[in-house]
């Protein structure tokens, strides 16, 4: 099983070597061993010791880390010799992201060298420049007992991304293959995780601040199923997403069983996006954290999670109501007017949030007489809640004041609040 987008490494096996790399070209003096190839001088060697910063007894350990080094392509060349001779038997990871030189070339000399010569050799990261498609169809075969390899932010397009699908049954021991954030699109994405039976490892997935794009989450969807009831935490905040209906949709149809926190705040979600999310929501009975704070949501947005979600037809056959483990659900920042906020209060009043303990809605624009009341009258069966969060929204009286005195439905909402011994904060 391969984890196509985040996952953990394990052991390797031997393979034959079946060529040396290039070494510096700024070693003039270079000459050939007895089988033709070129041999790096002792100057180079030790040039190589000085901008990688590695020692020879150093690189016996069990991980080399020149990632963010700046190295060109001959230097690489050459830390790729120094591996490979006398060999290096202990090494485990060997990561060469955001290297300058990392190209094609490189990719295809570590390919032919390190797996006779590094035998333990579990991991290699080549994330960062672009590594293409002929040095991808040249690695994927020789490097068959590597276990996790790193590809993202490579600007791999369509041609890589066939490439790799089409050598990928010789990639019989991967267990990670990390390609998030390159060029290619969707149907090259799924051409890649169909060979693989996309396998994630970790219970808890946190993909923030990648800026995320279509081809990345139909990597992620495709990865979820094999997983079953594994999952437990997923963030994806920060990430500019606004169509993300194949997530939902694979909640919504049993995906996740135990998923407890989904975050996605600070993505601009689109409203079938959210309507999804509420359909989902019945599935999803382990959820107690629904983070969607300074998502834009909108009183569209809002309506369209909550509308579903509020209807009869979101109770289960089995008389589960959907989100009945919610315990958190965080609205700040989200634009959410007294539209919105009515579609939250038909969803609180119907009983399908009964474990709901903190409510979340500062910096909206939620403030109605009427909808505050509302409020006040969904959160009596509520008893666990324990905080509403309101502060930053606009509270006015059905007769238009705006801040002159306590309008009647905040008053309301303050004396359930009290009687409930409910924090109102602000």
């Amino acid at each position: 099983m391969v984890d196509v987008a985040i996952g953990t490494p394990v052991p390797a096996s031997n393979a034959k070597v079946v060529a040396y790399p290039v070494p510096d070209a700024a070693a003039s003096s270079d000459s050939p061993d007895e089988a033709g190839r070129i041999v790096p001088t002792d100057a180079a060697l030790r040039e190589n010791q000085r901008l990688t910063g590695l020692t020879d007894v150093e690189l016996q350990r069990e991980v080399v880390d020149v990632a963010f080094s700046g190295l060109r392509a001959d230097t690489l060349h050459t830390l790729l010799w120094r591996l490979h001779t006398p060999g290096c038997p202990n090494l485990r990871v060997l990561n060469l992201k955001a290297n300058r030189g990392l190209d094609d070339g490189v990719a295809i000399s570590l390919a032919r060298v390190l797996p006779g010569a590094c035998p333990a050799l579990e991991c290699v990261d080549l994330s960062g420049p672009p590594v293409g498609g002929v040095a991808l169809a040249s690695m994927m075969p020789r490097l068959k007992c590597l276990q996790s390899l790193l590809l993202s932010f490579n600007a791999l397009e369509n041609g890589a991304a066939a490439a790799l699908a089409q050598s990928a049954p010789a990639c019989t021991a991967l267990l990670r293959l990390e390609l998030l954030h390159n060029s290619f699109g969707g149907d090259a994405a799924r051409a890649i995780v169909a060979p693989f039976a996309a396998l994630l490892s970790s219970e808890n997935v946190v993909l923030t601040r990648l800026e995320l794009r279509d081809a990345d989450l139909v990597l992620l969807v495709a990865s979820l199923p094999a997983r079953g009831g594994a999952l437990r935490s997923l963030d994806l905040s920060r990430n500019g997403l606004r169509d993300a209906t194949a997530i939902a949709s694979h909640f919504g149809g049993g995906g996740a069983p135990e998923l407890v926190s989904l975050k996605l705040g600070h993505n601009p979600l689109s409203a079938a996006t959210l309507k999804s999310l509420g359909c989902a929501l019945p599935s999803m009975r382990a959820l107690q954290t629904l983070s969607l704070s300074h998502g834009d949501l909108g009183d569209e947005g809002a309506q369209a999670l909550f509308g579903s979600l509020a209807s009869e037809g979101a109770l289960s056959a089995s008389g589960v109501k959907p989100a009945a483990e919610l315990r958190i659900l965080e609205l700040r920042g989200c634009g959410v007017g007294d539209g919105g906020m009515r579609a939250l209060v038909a969803a609180l009043g119907g009983g399908r949030m009964p474990q709901l303990r903190k409510l979340l809605l500062r910096g909206n624009d939620v403030g109605d007489d009427a909808t505050l009341g509302s409020l006040a009258q969904a959160i009596g069966p509520l008893a666990a809640l324990i905080e509403i969060e309101l502060g930053g929204n606009p509270f006015r009286s059905s007769m238009g004041a705006l801040g002159l005195a306590t309008p009647p439905g905040l008053k309301a909402l303050q004396k359930a609040c009290k009687g409930k011994k409910v924090i109102l904060s602000s």
